[in-house]
């Protein structure tokens, strides 16, 4: 009902930025997250390079709450 846009995305960039930074410590190989950039220029990665991280599922649940069962 109310999507979330890249302004809104862009309001907790250092959270995903945070985050992405994280995942990509652990990886057991190239990461292949949803969007590049800085938190404040973040923007959405080519659809072909990409894979949604569950935690970033959580992380938008947690701030938007919108229904996502992990």
């Amino acid at each position: 009902a109310h999507p979330i846009d890249l302004a809104a995305l862009r309001k907790i960039g250092s959270d995903i930025v945070t985050l992405r930074d994280e995942l990509a410590a652990t990886a057991q190989g190239p990461l292949y997250f949803p969007f590049i950039g800085g938190a404040h220029t973040l923007a959405p990665a080519p659809g072909y390079t990409m894979k949604f991280p569950r935690d970033l599922f959580a992380l938008l649940n947690a701030r938007y709450g919108f229904d996502f069962a992990l």
